[in-house]
């Protein structure tokens, strides 16, 4: 894998010294730069992985630089160095600019090197994608070129195209619903929200009767059930206010190492074949599951579904873990507060 490169913009010298120091033993490739002008000319010699701008520069705002690093390279992560006072005029331009998160200052050195890690990770999968999205316009034009000569061909290998095209029609379909909660995580949105758009994919390619996403509650030491659609009637219909009337269920005691295509490891109910708990991993953490039930149709869940919502489970994984980040943040501005004898 590609060594990361990291790009810091801020006009304080000893800004820049702190976060070369806090980067200064990882594995990433730290640039940082004092000036905007000369920052600008640094995006057109090396490809960054993850840029942080000050808000307040003295020839251009953060925001403005990260716009024109955007037109440069849109895959890059963007974030927001701000001030105490500036915190609403930042979050007013994040969606504008498209900028991952801001970054208070203060900031907790552990918690930046986490929110950082967690973005580089998220950078991994766009990249991934795109990768992805280029071999299925390859293989759009390959079946182009068989259509062309479809009455060519013999039946036999008639229903093999057809068989294939189907197949990526459902990655079509996968790849566009991964796009949707990608962009969901690029900007401020409700947690539960970005949750729905993980079950709306799913249900975009395969149907279930009930689907529920559950997240690790470590207090009560249960999964709580935070985003679910029943199917009533062949409609699916979004249970909203009643998924905290859900019951919660307990934690799986499940092997990380073992494989997910192995479904039996995950089933609810012994007694049918009808309900499955996916578990939800991140570095060998469960923090959360996905039950998927048929048991209203008493249809068979098959193991390509399977496979398909397992696939999903990891940008859920990324939902929840930027979910716990952010919401351990007001414990560490108390923190700092009581550091500084406020």
């Amino acid at each position: 894998m590609k060594k990361h490169k990291l790009l810091f913009l801020d006009d304080e010298d000893n800004v820049l010294r702190s976060l070369e120091r806090l980067f200064q033993d990882t594995e990433y490739e730290v640039y940082t730069i004092n000036n905007s002008k000369e920052a600008i000319k640094l995006l057109d010699k090396h490809k960054f992985s993850l840029i942080i701008s000050d808000y307040r520069m003295p020839e251009m705002d953060g925001v403005e630089f990260l716009k024109i690093a955007k037109e440069k390279s849109s895959e890059t992560i963007r974030m927001i160095l701000t001030g105490f006072a500036d915190v609403d005029v930042a979050i007013s331009a994040i969606n504008e600019g498209e900028i991952y998160k801001f970054i208070e200052k203060p900031w907790d050195g552990e918690q930046l090197k986490v929110q950082l890690k967690q973005a580089l990770e998220f950078y991994e999968v766009v990249e991934e994608r795109k990768e992805l999205l280029d071999k299925v316009k390859e293989q759009n034009e390959e079946l182009k070129e068989w259509n062309v000569n479809l009455e060519k061909k013999v039946e036999e290998k008639t229903e093999e195209l057809m068989r294939a095209y189907k197949k990526l029609q459902l990655k079509v379909k996968e790849l566009e619903g991964r796009d949707r909660i990608l962009q969901s995580l690029l900007t401020i949105n409700d947690f539960e929200d970005t949750l729905d758009l993980v079950i709306e994919a799913i249900l975009n390619i395969v149907k279930f009767d009930d689907i529920i996403i559950y997240v690790v509650d470590k207090e009560q030491k249960k999964m709580i059930a935070k985003s679910g659609y029943s199917r009533d009637n062949s409609k699916s219909i979004k249970m909203g206010n009643k998924i905290s009337n859900f019951p919660s269920v307990p934690i799986p005691a499940l092997n990380p190492d073992k494989e997910q295509s192995d479904y039996d490891e995950y089933q609810m109910d012994k007694i049918n074949e009808y309900s499955y708990l996916i578990p939800i991993w991140k570095e060998g953490n469960c923090l959360g599951a996905i039950l998927i039930d048929n048991s209203k149709s008493s249809r068979i869940i098959e193991q390509e579904e399977f496979n398909i919502v397992a696939g999903f489970a990891s940008l859920a994984a990324l939902a929840i873990n930027d979910y716990l980040v952010t919401y351990s943040l007001p414990d560490i501005e108390d923190r700092i507060n009581e550091m500084l004898g406020e």
